[in-house]
């Protein structure tokens, strides 16, 4: 019935997969575990090959990274069941019925998007704030606050879908690195009214990057977005691109990214602060956004 498929990278999955196991188990389905690594670091992939010996779980390592979007196609591809559960690798289940709660959901139509949440306290290194302040005000959305934006508050980290739907509508592989993949994907569901349906189901994000691994990220999912601007894909569903649309449509985009680069250090200094303001994130993405846009201009 249900393929439970993760994209590891850089994490201990034991846990997890342990806990999801149990569930899949107490739940009184047919299911399979599949975890692919995307070559991870020696450390990792040591630790998590005591999953090959578990009864309904294949891990697999990757001899390269092969990206988020194209990993998670060819665990599609290589599934075994009609239902496909998408789950991040560096999370764990809010509920103790986390599996048994897609399993009463599930409809051959549409997907299925359970949520996120992060741990309640601020963590106490200060280099894993931004981050963490970042999840909690920006990513986590009430069921009813997911579904009067069905489709923008739609992300991949833990969602359920028949896998004869996903593989219509793979994931995009041309994008690089991290994040966006969700945004057209989002995008490509909408367009085809494929309903999403948002249900209380959330995974507890865990793995906190420090600041300086989160704005590289972040610089990635810009380039990401700069170019499905460029090739004239929708992306209206994404505040910053709307902002950015509609700067570069009043011919103010030399000023703003003039005054960016005036502002740049001051900016960083504060995303590196013990308090850093989600509003200098948000110049910064936006910056950065007006400065790939740029160099691409001038290639």
């Amino acid at each position: 019935m249900l393929s439970i498929l993760i994209p590891v990278y850089n994490y201990d999955i034991r846990p997890f997969v342990l806990e999801l196991v149990r569930q899949a188990h107490n739940a009184g389905i047919p299911f399979e575990i599949r975890c692919y690594d995307d070559a991870s670091g020696c450390p990792f992939q040591n630790i998590n090959r005591e999953l090959e010996q578990m009864d309904a779980v294949t891990y697999k390592e990757l001899p390269q990274n092969i990206g988020r979007s194209a990993i998670r196609n060819m665990l599609a591809r290589d599934a075994e069941f009609p239902y496909l559960l998408f789950l991040d690798c560096d999370s764990f289940p809010e509920y103790d019925d986390f599996i048994a709660r897609y399993i009463k959901c599930l409809e051959p139509g549409s997907l299925i998007y359970g949520g996120r949440t992060y741990e309640p306290l601020r963590p106490e290194k200060k280099e894993l704030y931004l981050r963490w302040k970042y999840g909690t005000q920006r990513e986590v959305f009430s069921v009813r606050q997911r579904v009067d934006n069905p489709y923008q508050s739609f992300q991949t980290n833990n969602f359920v879908i028949p896998k004869n739907l996903f593989l219509e509508h793979p994931l995009n592989e041309t994008l690089q690195g991290y994040g966006h993949e969700d945004t057209q994907f989002g995008q490509d569901l909408m367009k085809h009214l494929i309903p999403i349906q948002h249900i209380d189901n959330p995974l507890r994000h865990l793995g906190l990057e420090s600041s300086q691994d989160f704005l590289d990220k972040t610089l990635e999912g810009v380039k990401n977005l700069e170019s499905l601007c460029s090739r004239g894909i929708d992306v209206s569903t994404v505040k910053l691109a709307r902002v950015y649309l509609r700067i570069k449509k009043f011919g103010l985009a030399p000023l703003a990214r003039w005054m960016y680069v005036l502002r740049k250090q001051q900016i960083l200094r504060n995303l590196h602060s013990d308090e850093p303001s989600l509003r200098s994130f948000d110049l910064f993405k936006l910056g950065e956004l007006l400065c790939v846009a740029y160099q691409r201009k001038r290639r």
